[in-house]
């Protein structure tokens, strides 16, 4: 049985102005709640509380962290990407370049996955945002190691200020939980 698509949450158009605004090309996300804006998988955000993470985040493969990030070029032609540990909630989102990384099982990282697909878009010599407050000081070194030719620039601001203004499928979403917390409100004072 095939699953629907997500749709994408926020304006393309604006996110472009926006990168353009800041000299990006691409954004590269990491923090959980910017990986889920961007990809439209709200779920991530759920089921894996940040303050918790290091006891939720062991994966049954033995692999210890699991990163997640999404990448939005500024060009909309450009594909956008997932780079993630699981994927199964991304198969139902607007993104169609996942890409699954292991080192336990397939001995390639989430930074082996996030340079081969910024190589195959030709822009790991391009000015990356990353999110500085959130991204893994040794995710962002290897990214620099490894990325020789690219500027890594903070993007903290731009993702914030995306999210500023809200689209109509996030105001939809927005009022859908408001509708099922409510009912569940109503049922659990009722009884």
């Amino acid at each position: 049985e095939a699953m629907e698509s997500k749709p994408r949450l926020f304006d393309y158009a604006r996110c472009s102005g926006l990168m353009a605004d800041a000299g990006l090309d691409l954004i590269l996300a990491s923090r959980r709640v910017s990986v889920a804006y961007l990809s439209g998988i709200t779920s991530i955000v759920c089921w894996e509380y940040p303050h918790v993470g290091h006891i939720l985040e062991t994966q049954e493969d033995d692999c210890e962290r699991a990163d997640y990030f999404v990448g939005v070029a500024r060009d909309p032609a450009i594909p956008p990407f997932v780079v993630a540990h699981r994927l199964f909630e991304f198969k139902q989102g607007w993104i169609k370049d996942l890409r699954g990384w292991c080192f336990q099982t397939t001995k390639r990282s989430a930074v082996d996955e996030i340079v081969a697909a910024l190589e195959e878009r030709g822009l790991a010599g391009g000015v990356i945002g990353v999110e500085m407050d959130y991204i893994p000081a040794a995710r962002f070194e290897e990214l620099r190691q490894r990325l020789p030719r690219a500027r890594l620039k903070a993007a903290d601001a731009v993702l914030r200020r995306m999210r500023m203004v809200k689209t109509a499928e996030e105001l939809r979403r927005a009022r859908r939980a408001f509708e099922v917390e409510t009912e569940i409100y109503r049922r659990v004072f009722r009884e």
